[in-house]
Parts: C-alpha cells; sequence; structure tokens
C-alpha cells in the first residue's frame, strides 16, 4: 500500500509539473502573441505616421506649386503690361516725330531760292549809326541758296525743343530771346527729324 502511495504521489507530482510546465509555455506563448500583437499595432501606428507626413509633404509641395504658377503667371502678366506700355510709348514717339515732321514740312515749302550773284555788303560812310567796321565792300554769292521765307515760329521751336524762351507768347509769331548756341542746337535737332540741310545763313547770305 505504501508502495502504491508513493506512485501515486509520485505521478501526482509529475502531472503536476507537467501541468505547470505546460501552464508556464502557454503564458509564454500568449505573452509572444501579445507582444507580436504590440509590434504589429506599433508598425501600423508608425506607418499611418508616416504616411501622414508623406500626404503632408505631398500638400506642401502641391502648395508650392500652386504657389509657384501663380508668381509664374503674374510675371507673365507684367511682361506683357511692360511690352504692352513699351509699344504704347513706342506708338506716341512715333506720332509725336510724325507730328514734328508734318509742322516742318512746310518749311522745305516755304524754302526761297536765293539765286548767285554780287552786292555791297557793308554800310556806307554817311549812313546814321555807321561804324568803322562795316566799310562797304563787293562780295560775290557764287551759289544760289535756299533761305525760308518766314522766321521760325515759336509753335514750331516748341514742337522741337519743348520749351519757349520767347516773352511776346503766339503760336504763329517768330521765335525770340534765344542765344546762337540755342539756334544751333534747334538746327541739329531740325535736321535729325526731318531730311537734313538746315544751317543758319552767313552774315554775308543775310545781309544779300
Amino acid at each position: 500500500v505504501k508502495r502504491g502511495e508513493m506512485a501515486k504521489a509520485k505521478l501526482e507530482e509529475e502531472i503536476k509539473v507537467k501541468q505547470e510546465v505546460e501552464a508556464k509555455a502557454k503564458k509564454e506563448q500568449e505573452m509572444k502573441a501579445k507582444e507580436e500583437e504590440i509590434s504589429i499595432l506599433k508598425q501600423n501606428e508608425e506607418v499611418k505616421a508616416k504616411q501622414m507626413e508623406l500626404g503632408k509633404l505631398k500638400q506642401e509641395q502641391e502648395t508650392k506649386i500652386k504657389q509657384i504658377e501663380l508668381v509664374k503667371t503674374e510675371l507673365v502678366k507684367l511682361k506683357l503690361e511692360e511690352e504692352a506700355k513699351a509699344k504704347q510709348m513706342e506708338l506716341a514717339k512715333l506720332k509725336l516725330e510724325e507730328e514734328i515732321k508734318a509742322k516742318f514740312v512746310a518749311i522745305e515749302k516755304e524754302m526761297v531760292l536765293i539765286p548767285d550773284g554780287t552786292f555791297k555788303m557793308g554800310s556806307p560812310v554817311s549812313e546814321k549809326g555807321h561804324l568803322s567796321i562795316e566799310l562797304q565792300h563787293e562780295v560775290t554769292m557764287s551759289k544760289a541758296f535756299y533761305m525760308g521765307k518766314y522766321e521760325v515760329t515759336q509753335e514750331q521751336w516748341q514742337s522741337l525743343m519743348g520749351n519757349n524762351p520767347s516773352k511776346v507768347k503766339g503760336a504763329k509769331l517768330p521765335v525770340t530771346n534765344v542765344s546762337w548756341e540755342e539756334c544751333q542746337e534747334f538746327i541739329r535737332e531740325l535736321n535729325e527729324k526731318t531730311k537734313g540741310g538746315y544751317r543758319l545763313p552767313t552774315e554775308a547770305e543775310w545781309e544779300y
């Protein structure tokens, strides 16, 4: 009986140990499965976080692209506006030049041919206000030349020079209060905007 009880006790002990080992193994498996589940959840969260980050970066990139497109559109618009302004300025310049040319066409039409010839330049001693440097002497104009029939008007001067120095104003009146240098500048401008060839008459030509 005693041996049977000992065998029974031993068997029960073995069964208990086996159950404990199995319970421990099961618990370890459950813990491992839980850890794996946690790891998978963690990975899923990381994936979601990365996806959200990528989505945010993509959205930021799209926003930047839109901003760049807007800037490009604005630049194109500004360029077109500048080109339009430049064309308007060019047209205005051409129109002004045409207006100036039109005003000075009259000068060409009003030029009078002065034939060649000989005259006495200076003044006689008996003339009132005669100066010693004005002694009469014969001068020959070997070539004919053209001279304006009328004096340059204030309107013509204004259109070419952009100012009117005359004290007594009047568009059709002769321009006054101008220096020799200013007249030379006027001639230069006139020659640039017309066929050219204009100059001030010499003293002899003026007296002739």
